[in-house]
């Protein structure tokens, strides 16, 4: 089931990321462990987008459309409360 998330004008948004309950065992490298592969790629990508952020909100990354600009943030921001 996927999961909703509510935005910050509290605007509901169907997530295309499923909740899962499976354990996720550290033993094994990502390559055989598949939940374990999955858990590196979404914090990899957490990491990614979360500095992507930073560089947006510090101007090294410069968007001048700022209707773009405020879309791609609040994206970012979503995204970044639902994976923390």
């Amino acid at each position: 089931m996927p999961p909703i998330l509510i935005g910050k004008d509290g605007e509901k948004i169907i997530s295309d990321i499923n909740f899962t309950n499976e354990k996720v065992l550290l033993n094994k490298i990502p390559a055989e462990n598949e939940p374990r592969r999955l858990l590196t790629t979404t914090i990899d990508n957490y990491i990614a987008k979360s500095t992507i952020l930073h560089k947006i909100k510090d101007k090294v990354i410069e968007i001048p459309d700022m209707v773009k600009k405020g879309r791609l943030i609040h994206k970012l921001n979503l995204n970044k409360s639902f994976t923390s």
